[in-house]
């Protein structure tokens, strides 16, 4: 029989075609074509040992990695959202300290004739934001 014969027998006794085509990949064309069951069941018993078990292991060993990448990457996302919502926050609150500084100094600077539209927009901006804020709470 042929090679694509025994790794589909091998494939409806449970084992994967890729894990039947490394236990018979010693086998020559010739070998394979003459081998009877007792011959392949008895390669696939000897790659079933050592050789299989290792390549778990190792295939256990890559899916804890990837594991372990998945939540690092999980983390750091969360970690990274975190930072941004604080850096969002202390940026609010300087804007909040700075924009009534900025008011109070162009009012002061009115009464001596100083007129700016940049500033005029900037405090009429600040208190329309201010009010959305207090009516979205």
């Amino acid at each position: 029989m042929s090679r694509k014969v025994w790794i589909e027998y091998a494939n409806e006794l449970g084992w994967t075609k890729a894990d039947a085509r490394r236990a018979l990949k010693d086998f020559s064309r010739a070998e394979i074509a003459e081998a009877t069951e007792q011959d392949v069941l008895i390669a696939m018993a000897k790659f079933a040992g050592p050789e299989l078990k290792e390549r778990q292991y190792l295939q256990a060993a890559q899916k804890t990695l990837v594991t372990k990448r998945t939540k690092l990457i999980e983390q750091l996302e969360v970690d990274y959202s975190q930072q941004l919502e604080e850096l969002a926050n202390e940026a609010e609150q300087e804007r909040s300290r700075l924009v009534p500084l900025i008011e109070g100094l162009y009012r002061i600077a009115q009464k001596f004739g100083f007129r700016d539209p940049w500033v005029e927009a900037l405090v009429l901006q600040y208190d329309k934001h201010r009010d959305d804020n207090y009516q979205a709470s």
